[in-house]
């Protein structure tokens, strides 16, 4: 009867996110481009070009993955970003569901402690990725590493690396943080061989090569399209963009994790749980599959928060808590938690940390639609606007909700965009 009660409780709590979560991005989801996708209208618009458009760039990154999804789909549903940003929404929740399956892999059961994994990936605090269409692109290495944390619990081990490597090549090109995923794969086999005393060394080495010659791949014909200046400069700045980005993935925003140091706490505690990871496994060579799976998030995690502080550090702190970061960022706490798994009291120690995540929830001052749906009704009768009135006329619409930052190329962009997805339906490749 507890065990019942338990699994009700459990799904009770987690449709409930789920609710929550998709209704957030049915109420902000739009069916026009918005800024960057403007930026790869033409390549949508343009017939065939597939091979282009597998390895496309924009800006720093290679995201031809997702591109190509976008240029797939496009036919069957008048390239609709509604489709568009429900796949986004997929992505997030499959993950979800991935990695609790995973753990049950791992583990063998479900617990209601295990609802810190739907409650970390079903945040609405992301929204900057989960009600734009464009972040189709920017979001699939999520479910790409997620992929390839599942392939850890294959036992044939060619089958597994075998997995890892296509999980890696399609991340690797879906964006630039894509590339992280190689990279911590290839530590992952070569630690892991090491400590089996190199039993299935060819088979490791194979996958290794392999996960090289992708990330090679990906440079292979790079322009640099950076944004931004890199800012390489290891002084207190960077470690506080650094901080705040981790704190931001356990869902404390900028203005609440500099007080206190806590943004500081935080990442003390990531790098504590990862030495803690690293110790089991390396030092105690105990190959824990959880351990392994935690220590493997966190790396990834401060991977990308390293990027981000090389990469836009220098449009100040406040960028540090942009929304769209979160996705990734949160992979830091989710990382802890399949830590704690091999941790003696491991129960109180992950109530302790779903306790930290909640608090950062409801450390904002608002519901968080309340922020966003101003923005979303702006660019509603932005739409109606440019849907209403003839290309001459587009200066009014631009001036109620910009969606692209240059005027005169969103205008002549418009007209196109707009015919495009009415005469959709007699598209032929």
């Amino acid at each position: 009867m507890k065990n019942k009660i338990k699994i009700v409780i459990f799904c009770i709590v987690s449709v409930a996110l789920l609710l929550n979560f998709v209704h957030f991005v049915y109420q902000n989801a739009l069916d026009i481009p918005f800024w960057d996708e403007w930026d790869v209208a033409n390549s949508i618009m343009q017939k065939g070009g597939w091979l282009k458009t597998a390895i496309y760039q924009h800006n720093e990154h290679r995201i031809g993955v997702g591109l190509t999804l976008m240029k797939a789909l496009a036919p069957f549903t008048r390239w609709s970003q509604l489709a568009e940003t429900a796949v986004v929404a997929l992505e997030v929740v499959g993950s979800s569901f991935l990695v609790l399956y995973t753990k049950k892999k791992i583990v063998g059961e479900i617990s209601l402690l295990d609802l810190t994994i739907p409650l970390i990936f079903l945040n609405i605090l992301q929204w900057g990725n989960i009600t734009f269409a464009f972040q189709i692109t920017f979001v699939f290495p999520l479910v790409f590493l997620c992929l390839g944390l599942w392939a850890l619990t294959i036992k044939d081990v060619n089958k597994r690396n075998f997995l890892i490597v296509l999980f890696s090549l399609l991340g690797a090109f879906s964006s630039f943080h894509g590339l992280f995923i190689p990279a911590v794969f290839i530590f992952f086999l070569a630690v892991e061989s090491l400590l089996n005393r190199f039993k299935q060394w060819k088979a490791a080495l194979l996958a290794i090569i392999a996960n090289i010659l992708i990330m090679a791949a990906y440079f292979w014909g790079y322009e640099k399209k950076f944004q931004t200046a890199l800012s390489f400069k290891p002084d207190l700045r960077a470690l506080d963009f650094f901080s705040t980005l981790l704190a931001n993935g356990f869902f404390y925003h900028a203005d609440v994790s500099q007080k206190y140091g806590l943004r500081y706490f935080l990442a003390a505690l990531s790098v504590l749980a990862l030495a803690y990871g690293l110790y089991r496994l390396v030092v105690l060579r105990k190959n824990e599959l959880a351990s392994w799976i935690g220590v493997l998030l966190v790396a990834y995690s401060f991977l990308f928060a390293l990027s981000i502080t090389l990469g836009r550090s220098a449009f100040g702190l406040g960028q540090a808590s942009e929304t769209r970061y979160i996705t990734f960022s949160m992979l830091a706490p989710l990382g802890i938690y399949f830590i704690l798994e091999n941790f003696k009291r491991k129960n109180l120690a992950k109530f302790i940390l779903a306790a930290v995540l909640l608090g950062g929830l409801f450390s904002y001052p608002s519901y968080i639609g309340d922020l966003v749906s101003p923005g979303t009704q702006a660019r509603k009768d932005a739409l109606r606007c440019y849907k209403t009135t003839q290309a001459s006329g587009y200066d009014a619409c631009f001036k109620i909700a910009p969606l692209y930052p240059d005027e005169t190329r969103l205008n002549s962009l418009m007209p196109k965009v707009l015919e495009y997805k009415g005469n959709m339906i007699n598209y032929t490749y």
